[in-house]
């Protein structure tokens, strides 16, 4: 296997700060594999004037996290960083494409996606016309001594989105009848069907 020298893009304005971890990660796994990976996170406006800097004809691929490269400017000239990169280019989603809509759209013509959920490739394919393809996001590497999940006296409860259901209820008592029963609909059916990701259910839904 040839070696290959990439750059790696995430933002630091992530909740509880996945997207920083797994790119440690990456470029863990990347640098055993063989490769170079070369590390930018995005924090503000000098996100785009870093990661020219570390741009150099000699990368043979740049890889960003929820397509965040395709939000960057050059602050000077205001031409997208995208566009000053003449390189292979892939956007690892970590959520549903749905989400993404914006940096999607009029996407760039070298752009490759990967999805963390096989379902995700159709959707990104048939509503983008990208060229997607599956790969699942691994967990980060722990410590040999590490307690087994089995033996963990406390349950894992993952608390990065939660949100007040009062509050929730409240919004939804603001809607107009039709759009009550319209969402009523959704949850009963995403319910019932928990293993269909919830933009394909609400997709359904509006049918």
């Amino acid at each position: 296997m040839r070696m290959a020298r990439i750059l790696l893009i995430a933002s630091t304005q992530t909740a509880y700060g996945v997207q920083h971890y797994l790119m440690q990660q990456f470029a863990i796994d990347l640098r055993e594999m063989g490769h170079q990976p070369r590390i930018v996170e995005v924090y503000g406006g000098k996100s785009a004037e870093e990661i020219l800097k570390k741009f150099d004809n000699s990368l043979d691929l740049v890889l960003s996290f929820n397509n965040i490269l395709l939000e960057l400017k050059d602050i000077r000239t205001q031409a997208k960083v995208i566009e000053l990169l003449n390189l292979p280019y892939c956007g690892y989603l970590l959520d549903h494409p749905g989400y993404h809509v914006e940096r999607l759209r009029g996407h760039h013509p070298t752009l490759r996606v990967a999805c963390v959920d096989k379902s995700h490739v159709s959707y990104a394919q048939d509503e983008f016309d990208l060229n997607a393809f599956y790969l699942p996001h691994g967990a980060c590497r722990v410590n040999s001594e590490e307690t087994p999940f089995r033996q963990r006296e406390k349950k894992i409860v993952f608390v990065g989105t939660y949100s007040d259901p009062s509050e929730r209820l409240a919004v939804f008592k603001t809607l107009k009848v039709g759009t009550q029963n319209l969402v009523s609909d959704i949850i009963h059916h995403a319910e019932a069907n928990p293993l269909i990701p919830l933009v394909d259910v609400i997709q359904s839904a509006l049918k």
